[in-house]
């Protein structure tokens, strides 16, 4: 669930309305309010995570997913998420909600969205490599990196690997 203060109102703020699902049957939608709870209209609670007790939790879905998923019903507690729906990096949930065709600018925004994602994680098996690699193998891969980096633009750079390889050129 994302915060509806997070969420980008062109994007991923419908991911903001949810539905829980309890073992009991019953059923609670509502926007998240990035607290552990979903709240009505006027921002009164209506269902708090922290209030939950027992040993089976909710199963907690954004509504649009349930609804795509075909309204399924409880099947198991759900994991919170480390990001409580508020701390995250911009491209990170860049998303349109199931169903949707894109606009030109939301396709294009996307595809960037998703190329930094990409980096990111090409980024970060980077450095766990690196972390194994010696010294020469490091400086090696960068001059190459970097040889590369120089023949784009920014935006190829961006696109390429999340970043730009010559900020970090000294």
């Amino acid at each position: 669930m994302l915060s509806p203060q997070a969420a980008d109102p062109e994007v991923n703020l419908w991911m903001s309305k949810a539905i829980v699902l309890f073992e009991n049957g019953d059923r609670v939608r509502g926007e998240y309010d990035g607290y552990g709870r979903l709240t009505t209209g006027e921002g009164y609670g209506k269902w708090d995570f922290a209030e939950v007790t027992g040993l089976t939790g909710p199963c907690i879905y954004h509504l649009a997913c349930w609804e795509t998923a075909g309204r399924p019903k409880f099947s198991g507690p759900c994991k919170s998420s480390a990001d409580q729906g508020w701390f995250f990096e911009a491209p990170d949930h860049d998303m349109l909600e199931p169903g949707t065709v894109p606009t030109e600018e939301q396709a294009a925004r996307l595809e960037v969205s998703t190329a930094m994602r990409d980096g990111r994680k090409r980024g970060q098996a980077f450095l766990a490599k690196d972390e194994e690699a010696d010294p020469a193998t490091f400086y090696e891969a960068f001059r190459l990196i970097v040889l590369e980096a120089e023949a784009m633009t920014k935006d190829e750079r961006w696109t390429r690997w999340g970043f730009d390889p010559l900020d970090f050129v000294p």
